[in-house]
């Protein structure tokens, strides 16, 4: 398998003499406060791995490419450090324990209380996204097309379901989300799949891209971003692809339109919310797919995901600067800088606080506020 070296948009964008987008001053309406902040040694590495946060109700768990892995209350208190192998994940976190994976394949299960090692197990590949557990079964996807299913307890496998992987893909892999017994994820040949946790049987599956072009890159229809499920609905997008909505139930697709993109996708006011691979910004209306709105005036800043906090949309761009936007219409009304870098790590909003591990090692927790007019 043959595989593209990285999924940044300097890589993938199509025009590579585009200078990213000046920004422009804004009238702020909005800010973020810090509540608190960490330095996590060696971070996200030279290479600016993708490991990202996970959390239960009252904690944090973060992981470095050095192999430390930390336990932090949502007050910033330091509860556990443990160093292990350099590490190819996020930190994966159930009801009891949590699991990450090494570099070199070695996936690694601990209680979460002190975070003492209870089992090993050698996957034999590589794994680039955060393991996933639910009840007693723990899923990882592998990067040669491998979901697999595994008992809590000791690791044995359970069951695997395999797909081809193309000759050409980005250096990626979608996170699988667990829902009610069903996984859903997606795969490097374009396909959304809806899995059954207990048998690795597959429910439904759909294509949301097909290989089609005349270059290398053209062809590459990954599915990197993480399947965005609601209530009764399944979103997917793929690269050189489409964003399509599905009845989550059976797989029936209910709209699709052209989106090409890497980055999870997000929700809120009724729209579905997305960052091409230009930096683009665009909300689509969640019931018909149809564009509401399109903030362009981020173009080639290498967006991260964007995430809803508090009631408005954030990205966070390769500078550093975390953008606050109304959902309304993607005007501009905040603006934070958090680091001299951006980030390769989805933001997330937890118990009313913004987690934010940017690419330089900084854990970062906000608070949003409106800014009083002064009288």
């Amino acid at each position: 398998m043959v595989n593209v070296i990285s999924c940044s948009s300097s890589f993938l964008k199509k025009d590579k003499s585009q200078e990213p987008s000046p920004l422009l001053d804004i009238s702020p309406k909005v800010k973020l406060t810090k509540l608190w902040s960490k330095n996590v040694k060696h971070g996200l590495g030279k290479l600016k791995n993708q490991l990202p946060l996970g959390f239960d109700q009252s904690n944090v768990y973060i992981a470095s490419d050095e192999g430390l892995v930390e336990k932090y209350n949502f007050k910033g208190k330091l509860i556990w450090s443990k160093r292990v192998n350099q590490l190819s994940t996020g930190v994966g976190v159930g009801e009891a324990n949590l699991a990450v994976v090494s570099k070199e394949g070695d996936l690694i299960l601990f209680e979460k209380i002190k975070g003492e090692e209870i089992w090993r197990k050698n996957l034999s590949a590589e794994v680039l996204v955060a393991p996933k557990i639910s009840k007693n079964i723990l899923v990882v996807q592998t990067y040669d097309g491998r979901l697999i299913g595994l008992d809590i307890l000791d690791g044995k496998q359970l069951w695997v379901h395999t797909v081809d992987v193309p000759v050409l893909t980005l250096r990626g892999t979608a996170e699988p989300v667990i829902e009610n017994n069903r996984i859903f994820s997606g795969f490097s040949n374009g396909k959304l799949k809806s899995i059954d946790l207990n048998n690795g049987d597959v429910i439904w599956e759909q294509r949301v891209a097909i290989s089609r072009g005349e270059s290398d890159i053209e062809r590459i229809i990954d599915i990197d971003a993480s399947p965005l499920v609601t209530s009764n609905r399944a979103f997917a997008s793929s690269y050189n692809g489409h964003l399509m909505s599905f009845d989550k139930s059976n797989g029936r697709p209910l709209w699709r339109v052209k989106n090409s993109t890497y980055k999870d996708l997000a929700e809120g006011f009724r729209s579905i919310y997305s960052v091409d691979d230009n930096s683009s910004l665009l909300a689509f209306d969640f019931d018909s797919g149809d564009i509401r709105w399109e903030q362009g005036s981020f173009l080639y800043r290498d967006l991260s995901a964007p995430i809803v906090f508090k009631g408005y949309l954030l990205v966070l761009d390769f500078d550093g600067y975390i953008h606050i936007m109304s959902q309304i219409n993607g005007n501009i009304i905040g603006r934070e800088k958090v680091s001299s870098t951006g980030t390769n790590v989805p933001m997330i909003a937890k118990e009313e606080r913004l987690f934010v591990y940017t690419n330089d090692g900084k854990l970062v927790v906000y608070n949003l506020e409106n800014i009083i007019p002064k009288k």
